[in-house]
């Protein structure tokens, strides 16, 4: 529990959809944002297995916000995000250039698979979960 009075919690926040933006803007940015033009990391072992541990831990947010049909603020946070990382430098010039659509291309089938395992019970094992990204995400 947080050491801040209500007071000071509504001075900072207005609503609790100004909460989940922050949190939800904080977990994306620590799952994809920090390396996002690594395109060698993001199609690696540990990227994915990051992703997979931070649908895990933060399950109760993801399935919250899925539940509370929030597509449209979801849809303005991922915008957001995208213009942040539009102005980013890649090596790769083509992605450089179309990078909202990599980064969507990448982004979206991830994110639908996390939440179905979530929404699944998590059935398959992490390793299962690894494997189905590579095949149906990077088609390896």
């Amino acid at each position: 529990m947080l050491d801040v009075s209500r007071q000071a919690f509504y001075l900072h926040y207005r609503s609790k959809d100004d909460v989940l933006k922050e949190i939800y803007y904080n977990l994306f940015k620590y799952t994809y944002l920090d390396r996002i033009e690594d395109k060698d990391y993001i199609e690696s072992d540990d990227f994915i297995m990051k992703v997979i541990d931070v649908y895990e831990a933060h399950a109760t947010i993801f399935i919250t916000l899925e539940k509370w049909y929030y597509q449209d603020f979801l849809s303005k946070e991922k915008q957001r995000i995208l213009d942040e990382v539009s102005l980013r430098e890649f090596d790769n010039p083509f992605i450089e250039k179309y990078c909202k659509y990599f980064i969507i291309s990448l982004l979206t089938p991830l994110h639908y698979i996390m939440m179905g395992w979530l929404n699944g019970d998590k059935k398959e094992s992490k390793q299962e979960l690894q494997t189905i990204i590579k095949t149906f995400v990077y088609h390896k």
